[in-house]
């Protein structure tokens, strides 16, 4: 009896079956055919699967295009801002090829920010670059720190610092504060101040040298408030290294450091004083600059401060806090008085020398309107 088998193998390696057949009259008398077929390849496929392009963002550039300075607009805006935020990281190279294309309109009359807030988008890249600031995560950082480097504009450069400030992200203060309209008009002023305050909260030494190191040669008392609100910011042995170090380069003008010694002096710490004292003592400042010194020390806004300080601490009953003001005083003025002499190079006491006259008046005004006579 003739017995015909046929036994089917497909085999998933290499994607190939066969087919073998036995036919005989029975064990050990038969015959076996191997066909080969081939089949799909299956499991083993290393061709790349390119992901599906994400979806575009919407065009609101036409729509800023057709109606530009109106509230629908800003709605519109404000919507697409809320879509970006919700995407994320996703959004993230959408935003930086929009800002790459450089394509911009102007929505508002102007820029304003409120406490640091901007309000409103003034123009569709300003859209674009609060849409990034409103995302989440390392990629927008990133993103961020590298878009601060190419940015000429003072206001895109304040939007974009100030969200890297906030999450602790650092290494763009140069970049703002190249940023910093450095002959600021009078509505630019505002800006510039808040752009070196900024600065300043994340590298206060740096932003004092960069203030100071881009000042002009004529006196401008803007720039002196801005290195003084810096120089403020600095624990007092880094302010004093400073300017201690700015005043022996010689690459600084004579005006910048005049408002160095002022911003200096400034400040309320009595060992402030004692190093400037010390640095006239080495003589390495010349008499024009020694005589800065002298009035800067005179005229010190820190006198005029303890006064202040000092109402309110009477008017809120602290007695301690009185006490401890009054001490810081006496202290400054003691050290004052010691380093007007040593930069004009006389005798405080003196009753014929006239600079010291009238060193002692100005003195002695800080004290009548400390007691409030």
């Amino acid at each position: 009896m003739r017995i015909v088998v046929a036994l089917l193998l497909i085999t998933a390696v290499g994607g190939v079956g066969f087919l073998v057949l036995f036919q005989g009259d029975g064990p050990g008398k038969g015959t076996h055919t191997s066909v080969r077929r081939d089949t799909p390849r299956r499991g083993n496929d290393t061709t790349p699967v390119e992901p599906p392009p994400p979806t575009p963002l919407p065009d609101i550039a036409k729509t800023a295009k057709a109606n530009p300075f109106t509230a629908d607009t800003q709605r519109e805006l404000a919507a697409f801002v809320e879509e970006c935020r919700q995407r994320g990281a996703e959004a993230v190279p959408l935003l930086l090829q929009l800002l790459a294309d450089g394509k911009d309109r102007k929505l508002q009359p102007r820029w304003k920010f409120v406490e640091s807030e901007l309000i409103g988008f003034p123009t569709l890249r300003a859209a674009y670059l609060t849409a990034l600031t409103s995302i989440d995560g390392p990629e927008a950082s990133f993103a961020m720190g590298e878009i601060m480097k190419e940015l000429r504009d003072a206001q895109e450069s304040f939007l974009i610092a100030k969200e890297l400030a906030d999450r602790d992200v650092g290494g763009w203060t140069n970049d703002l504060l190249r940023n910093a309209v450095a002959d600021a008009t009078p509505a630019q002023l505002d800006l510039r101040r808040a752009m070196v305050a900024l600065a300043a909260r994340s590298d206060p030494k740096g932003t004092a040298e960069a203030v100071l190191r881009d000042m002009p040669r004529g006196e401008s008392k803007e720039d002196g408030r801005l290195l003084s609100e810096s120089l403020g910011q600095l624990p007092v042995q880094i302010a004093i290294a400073t300017t201690e170090s700015l005043l022996a380069d010689r690459d600084v003008t004579y005006a910048a450091k005049g408002h160095l010694v002022r911003a200096a002096l400034n400040r309320p710490e009595p060992d402030v004083f004692r190093a400037m004292r010390q640095e006239v003592l080495r003589g390495g400042l010349d008499k024009q600059l020694r005589t800065a010194v002298a009035y800067a020390a005179a005229n010190s806004r820190s006198f005029f401060n303890d006064a202040a300080e000092l109402a309110v601490a009477e008017a809120s009953q602290d007695t301690a806090k009185g006490d401890a003001i009054r001490r810081r005083f006496e202290e400054r003025m003691r050290v004052a008085e010691e380093l007007v002499g040593a930069a004009l190079d006389v005798d405080m006491n003196s009753t014929t020398d006239m600079r010291a006259a009238a060193m002692r008046r100005t003195l002695a005004a800080h004290r009548a309107k400390l007691e409030g006579k």
